[in-house]
C-alpha cells in the first residue's frame, strides 16, 4: 500500500485506582494494607457458597464524585457483570465488574505538558475518557 493510509492511531490505557474506604467494594472485609494474612476476608471474599455481595455506599460516591471531577456523563442506570476467568487469589472464579453498564461515561482529563529543555512553554493536552466503572479486585496471594 502506497501514499496516505485512512487509518487513525487511537492508544487507550485502563488505569486502576484504589478507592479509599474502611471495607471493600462487596464487602464488610477491611482494606488495610499489609495487614495479617486472612484479617481481610469476608465470608464472600472466600467465595463460601450462599453468600451475597453488599454494595458499599462509600465506593459508589466516591466514584461519582471522581466522574463529575472528570467531567463524565452519570449514568441513571449502572449494573454489575460477572466476568469468568481463573485468577489463583480470585476463589469465586469470576470478578464483579462494571465492564457493560458503567456508573459514568464521557468526560475528560486536562493536564499541562512540560519537559525542561525541550519546550519553551507548558501546553495543554487533553485525555478522553471512555468510562468509569466500579469492580471488585482480586485478593494478594501471599
Amino acid at each position: 500500500m502506497t501514499g496516505r493510509s485512512n487509518w487513525e492511531s487511537a492508544v487507550g490505557l485502563e488505569i486502576h485506582a484504589q478507592i479509599s474506604s474502611v471495607s471493600k467494594l462487596f464487602s464488610g472485609a477491611g482494606t488495610q494494607f499489609s495487614s495479617p494474612v486472612n484479617e481481610s476476608v469476608s465470608f464472600f471474599d472466600a467465595a463460601i457458597p450462599g453468600t451475597l455481595p453488599v454494595l458499599n455506599r462509600r465506593c459508589v460516591e466516591a466514584g461519582i464524585i471522581t466522574a463529575l471531577a472528570l467531567s463524565c456523563k452519570i449514568n441513571s442506570v449502572s449494573m454489575f457483570d460477572r466476568k469468568h476467568y481463573f485468577y489463583a487469589d480470585l476463589p469465586a472464579g469470576y470478578q464483579i465488574t462494571q465492564q457493560r453498564a458503567p456508573l459514568a461515561q464521557g468526560g475528560q482529563l486536562q493536564f499541562q505538558v512540560f519537559t525542561p529543555g525541550i519546550h519553551k512553554e507548558p501546553y495543554s493536552k487533553t485525555s478522553h475518557i471512555h468510562q468509569l466503572q466500579l469492580e471488585q479486585d482480586s485478593g494478594r496471594s501471599l
